[in-house]
């Protein structure tokens, strides 16, 4: 009888451990998937300045961005959207593709190409198509961007 208590004691200790071990995947494509959604339409309704909102402020942050070969920090992220926003009348971003890759419970990886049409304060659009790709944490504030890369294709 021991026995049969002590098995029993270990499936439910082991069944409480896994469930821990494995995070639910679906919900957390689910939740980055509306974060990066959300983020565009943000930056859509506002304009680049939004996309501090949706940017993790940590020392963990890096970002390559167009036309860079080597990644900078927050505050240099910060100071090129706050210029550039300047020249900028509208701008819209729209997913072409995207794909998530959930790592853990608080880690996501996306890939994706982003539709984007830019028109300045001289009323002169481009559009064009940029090759992004990051990872995403979990703060306790929501999803958040920590690093990644974007190319102009």
């Amino acid at each position: 009888m021991k026995y049969l208590l002590l098995i029993t004691l270990t499936i439910c200790v082991s069944a409480c451990q896994s469930e821990k071990e494995y995070p639910d995947f679906k919900s957390i494509e689910e939740e980055t998937t509306n974060m990066l959604m959300a983020f565009h339409t943000a930056v859509n309704q506002s304009g680049l300045m939004a996309e501090f909102e949706f940017l993790d402020s940590s020392k963990q942050f890096y970002w390559t961005p167009p036309g860079y070969s080597y990644a900078i920090e927050y505050d240099s992220i910060k100071n090129i959207l706050i210029e550039s926003s300047k020249d900028i009348d509208h701008v819209h971003f729209e997913w072409d593709t995207l794909d998530v890759f959930p790592l853990s419970s608080d880690y996501c990886n996306y890939r994706g190409i982003v539709d984007c049409r830019m028109v300045g304060l001289d009323s002169v659009s481009q559009e064009f198509k940029v090759l992004e790709s990051g990872t995403l944490v979990r703060r306790s504030d929501g999803w958040r961007f920590l690093s990644g890369q974007s190319r102009v294709q």
